[in-house]
C-alpha cells in the first residue's frame, strides 16, 4: 500500500499521457501533422488511392465496432486520438482541393476535453461518408473516362474503316 492512504480508500487517478504498446514498452509519441508539400500544377487530387481506401474501411470498422459499445473516457480519448490521425494522415495524400473540402466540413472534435460518445459518432460517420463520397467521386471519374476512351476507340475504327473503303481492295502481296 502507498505511504499517506488509509485502507479502504480509493487510489488517485493518475493519468498517463504516454501510449502503450502490447508488450508493454512506451510508445513514442506521434509527430505533429505537418502541412504537406504544394503540388505541382496539373496534380491528380489524389496521389494513391489505396492509403486512402485503407483509412476509410478502418474508420467505418471502427464506427461498427463501436457502435453497441458503451464508451468510457479513455476509450473515447482513444477514439478521439484514433480520428485525428487518420485525419492527418487522409489529408497528406490529398489535393489542395479535396484538402480545403475536408477542411470546410470541419471533421473535427474538442481538444480540450473528452469528446461524448455522440460527438464521435457523428464525426466517425461524417468522415466515413466523405470518403465513401469520394470513392464513388472517382469510381464515376473512371468510368466517364472509360466511357470517352470507348467512344474515341469506336471513332477511330470507323475512320479507318471509311478511309479503307475509299481506297478500295487491298494489292494483293502487299503488307498490311
Amino acid at each position: 500500500m502507498a505511504a499517506g492512504t488509509t485502507p479502504g480508500a480509493p487510489a488517485p487517478v493518475v493519468h498517463d499521457a504516454r501510449r502503450w504498446s502490447r508488450d508493454g514498452s512506451p510508445v513514442p509519441a506521434p509527430a505533429p501533422a505537418e502541412e504537406p508539400p504544394p503540388r505541382p500544377p496539373g496534380a491528380p487530387d489524389v496521389d494513391d488511392p489505396a492509403p486512402l481506401l485503407r483509412i476509410g474501411f478502418m474508420v467505418r470498422s471502427v464506427l461498427e465496432e463501436t457502435r453497441a459499445l458503451t464508451l468510457d473516457e479513455h476509450a473515447r480519448e482513444r477514439l478521439r486520438d484514433l480520428q485525428q490521425r487518420a485525419l492527418d494522415e487522409i489529408t497528406r495524400h490529398l489535393g489542395p482541393e479535396l484538402r480545403d473540402e475536408l477542411h470546410a466540413v470541419r471533421l473535427s472534435l474538442p481538444d480540450d476535453r473528452v469528446p461524448d460518445e455522440v460527438e464521435l459518432r457523428i464525426v466517425q460517420a461524417g468522415l466515413v461518408g466523405w470518403l465513401e463520397g469520394l470513392f464513388q467521386g472517382a469510381q464515376v471519374a473512371v468510368a466517364a473516362q472509360e466511357s470517352a476512351a470507348g467512344s474515341q476507340l469506336a471513332q477511330l475504327r470507323r475512320d479507318a474503316l471509311a478511309r479503307g473503303a475509299d481506297q478500295g481492295p487491298v494489292p494483293e502481296g502487299s503488307y498490311l
